[in-house]
């Protein structure tokens, strides 16, 4: 099953060393015995979507505000026209802007080794990697094009970037996005293997030879993770928000056409009869219709006015009759903007219902909630706001998995090692315009270091475990605070061991080296906190 074959760039990706994590997913497939769900048929990937299961009913009623999509490129095409409603690209420029920012040194992506692999490189292969990965986020994907790919990734849900190499081919210069309503994913036993392109569908003229076909590790992709019926039937951000979007939209217009329509005032005549019988009084009626009421006569041909009808406007006086008794023909005015109360509530209550379908907090986008002072950190935030940070971590890590994909790429066109191969070894984040997570391991931090401060003098020392000592006995175990009041686990302490025994002998050696010197010990010592 080598479609790769028919690529003819493909011949460079397939003679490097493959990533091992994707080694350990193809071992895991074939020492599994199970059937998956997804199987390469070809017609089916790429002419079929499968939108129309009988499992996934839509309510029907006589007002349908549920949209189905027969195809993947109607879908993707109405979360784009659903990214321009006005509302839902103020939510989507709020997550992008929440998941995606810039430092002041100008850095969008952060690089770091795994914890669980510190230990197997050095400082110079860390800047080596680091270089590396700085020249994949600043000339391949460009910095100021990182949040324009996470929010097209965010509304069609899918990103498909093809991997481009230079003429030696050992080398990545740069990425061409690929439309994803015409590329699909070729899985084996739910495990990617490659990818499928059919252009007939941005042309329209179908041709089954001129299918394209990519290896894995030529294009870098990621999608949203919502899936319907199969792993290529991918579901946006903006899915769950298709009903109350159309919903809105309809209430919307209707406000617009009511206004329209009620918004002219009218005048309501009160004729004063007298004493005419039953008869007369209609007579009179018509005769005062026929009196006042002027029509609007344009000529058809010229575009005139018609003033042989006599047309009266709003602005002309009006004379009526008056008896002894003050009784006549009374003229009011009724105003159709009386009548508009409640339309606006209502809208503002399906407004709610698309931000939270968008997972959008009120206090990111309503006025009268958003006019709080902006918290930075864990102290004083909202229930809400500090779950929707969380889920923009979560957002912004799955994004994150196109620009490592990249970089492992570019390791392997560039001849790496086998021990830099592995993307399990990584952390490669987009820098977010709030750090929660950073703030409460700082704030826990500090409370920690408070509660230490006040139970040092508690702690067994050389000082206060002397028979004749004259401090107070230890209270407490060193290992009890550490477990009990810091909440460090049996690794963190094994991990806080070992780098106090390095640091002190490292201290130690320094001393040893100044005293041997004939320096001043104390005075090297003074102010010594570098890191």
């Amino acid at each position: 099953m080598q479609w790769s074959l028919l690529n003819p760039f493909s011949d460079r990706f397939l003679q490097t060393t493959p990533d091992k994590a994707q080694t350990r997913e193809t071992l895991a497939k074939l020492n599994s015995y199970g059937v998956g769900e997804d199987t390469l048929d070809l017609s089916k990937l790429v002419r079929g979507y499968g939108a129309g299961s009988p499992v996934y009913p839509y309510e029907q009623n006589n007002v349908i505000f549920e949209t189905v999509f027969a195809t993947k490129r109607q879908r993707i095409n109405y979360y784009r026209t659903m990214a321009k409603y006005a509302f839902v690209k103020k939510m989507l420029t709020i997550i992008s802007d929440e998941c995606c920012s810039k430092r002041a040194d100008g850095s969008v992506a952060t690089f770091d080794i795994d914890p669980a692999y510190r230990h197997k490189f050095t400082e110079t292969e860390f800047n080596s990697l680091k270089e590396q990965f700085d020249y994949i986020v600043n000339a391949v994907f460009k910095k100021k094009m990182m949040w324009k790919y996470f929010n097209r990734w965010l509304v069609d849900g899918e990103i498909f970037l093809e991997i481009c190499l230079n003429d030696n081919k050992d080398s990545v210069v740069g990425l061409k996005q690929l439309p994803p309503y015409c590329t699909l994913c070729v899985y084996d036993e739910g495990i990617l293997t490659g990818f499928i392109q059919d252009p007939s569908l941005i042309s329209g003229d179908y041709d089954r030879n001129n299918i394209k076909t990519f290896t894995r590790n030529q294009i870098a992709y990621a999608n949203y993770g919502l899936y319907g019926n199969n792993l290529n039937d991918v579901r946006g951000h903006l899915e769950a928000a298709v009903k109350p979007i159309n919903q809105l939209r309809c209430m919307e217009d209707a406000q617009a056409v009511y206004f329209m329509v009620r918004a002219p005032e009218k005048r309501i005549w009160k004729i004063y009869g007298g004493g005419l019988p039953l008869p007369k009084q209609q007579e009179y009626l018509q005769q005062c219709i026929a009196q006042y009421r002027r029509d609007l006569n344009v000529d058809p041909h010229t575009g005139l006015v018609n003033g042989a009808a006599a047309t009266q406007a709003l602005s002309q006086d009006i004379w009526v009759l008056q008896d002894r008794n003050g009784n006549a023909t009374t003229v009011e005015t009724f105003q159709g903007g009386q009548q508009f109360n409640g339309m606006h509530e209502a809208i503002e209550g399906y407004k709610e219902m698309v931000a939270d379908a968008l997972e959008v907090p009120a206090t990111r986008w309503k006025l009268d909630a958003g006019s709080a002072q902006y918290v930075q950190g864990v102290e004083g935030l909202s229930i809400d706001e500090s779950s929707f940070q969380q889920r923009c971590a979560r957002w912004a890590e799955d994004f994150a998995e196109v620009i490592k994909q990249v970089f492992m790429v570019q390791l392997q066109v560039m001849g790496f090692e086998d021990k830099y191969l592995d993307s399990d070894a990584y952390d490669i984040k987009l820098i977010p315009s709030t750090d929660t997570r950073r703030y409460r391991e700082m704030a826990i931090a500090e409370k920690g270091a408070g509660i230490l401060g006040g139970l040092v003098t508690m702690m067994p020392t050389r000082s206060n475990t002397k028979d004749d000592s004259d401090e107070a006995p230890p209270m407490l175990s060193k290992q009890f605070v550490m477990e009990k009041f810091l909440g460090m686990s049996t690794e963190d302490q094994l991990l806080n061991q070992a780098m106090l025994d390095r640091e002190v002998a490292e201290i130690k050696a320094a001393r040893d080296a100044i005293k041997e010197e004939g320096g001043d010990e104390e005075s090297e010592d003074e102010g010594d906190m570098e890191f």
